[in-house]
């Protein structure tokens, strides 16, 4: 069986969507049960099946690019080697890390799924251009921070656009508490994901800025760049509505209209970052 699509661009940049997705899903489930202090109407183990999707998408890919064989049976065969590698090992430990959180969400134990969920997002910063050898490090750790940063802010407004706010519409009061706990958590979230973005991005950009602007993977990032400016546009926007405090039902209804578009600016954000991952960096 040919399977020399196991390392095209396309199925390498759709597995890290599922990973990194998965992961900021996840994270928004968990931040709606907090702030909720009740049961949310989205389920986390959807996501944790889709995570071990995406983790062993990754593994395989990088066996079918090592190897370069076009038969699975080879790529199969191939994989004790590839685990035996740095970049092997830690995508093998990003699988071990997505099956405990499928069993923490199967067990139903929320301090089990976070602790999972924190150590995904440690072992996901092993993975890509960032990636060193040596786990830990300073390089890794701001990965991390980069990583669990956008994983809170994605998550977090995608999860309360799609599944949270419409049940709050006719709930003004608990619909102004909810978006404040998340407007917070946002904030926070979006510093950390620029400073540590920024921090990672300007060694890459530097050396040559005009080759950096005009190659795929700078034509990526600005496609990225401007889908953040989006959501950021549609998040001041409803911060602006909260210290209005206009607990109407057209601005209710507004304002969750405009977290769904913010949740789709989001998943426009995630898709570009798997592809960004998966293209080699100016004059590499």
């Amino acid at each position: 069986m040919t399977v020399l699509w196991l390392g095209s661009l396309w199925l390498r940049a759709l597995a890290s969507l599922l990973v990194d997705g998965s992961i900021a899903m996840l994270c928004g489930v968990v931040l709606a049960r907090l702030w909720l202090q009740r049961n949310q109407p989205i389920r986390p183990l959807l996501f944790s099946i889709t995570l071990c999707i995406g983790s062993a998408l990754q593994l395989l890919s990088l066996a079918a690019v090592f190897t370069g064989e076009p038969s699975l049976t080879a790529v199969l065969q191939s994989l004790p080697d590839i685990v035996a590698t740095h970049a092997g090992t830690v995508l093998a430990l990003n699988l071990v890390a997505a099956v405990v959180l499928l069993i923490a969400g199967a067990l139903g134990q929320p301090l089990f799924t976070a602790a999972a969920l924190a150590l995904a997002i440690v072992l996901r910063a092993g993975v890509g251009h960032a990636a060193t050898q040596q786990l830990l490090s300073w390089s890794q750790a701001l990965q991390a921070v980069h990583v669990g940063s956008m994983a809170v802010w994605s998550g977090g407004v995608i999860v309360s656009g799609v599944a949270v706010l419409p049940q709050l519409r006719t709930a003004p009061a608990a619909l102004v508490g909810y978006l404040a706990r998340l407007s917070r958590a946002s904030t926070w979230a979006v510093v950390m994901v620029i400073v540590s973005g920024g921090t990672r991005a300007y060694p890459v950009i530097q050396p040559d800025l005009h080759a950096a602007l005009h190659s795929a993977w700078g034509a990526v990032l600005a496609a990225k760049l401007l889908c953040v400016a989006a959501a950021l546009a549609l998040g001041y926007s409803n911060r602006r509505w909260l210290a209005r405090n206009d607990c109407s039902e057209a601005a209710c209804t507004r304002v969750v209209r405009s977290l769904r578009v913010e949740a789709i600016a989001m998943l426009l954000i995630l898709t570009l970052s798997g592809v960004l991952a998966n293209l080699a960096p100016p004059g590499n």
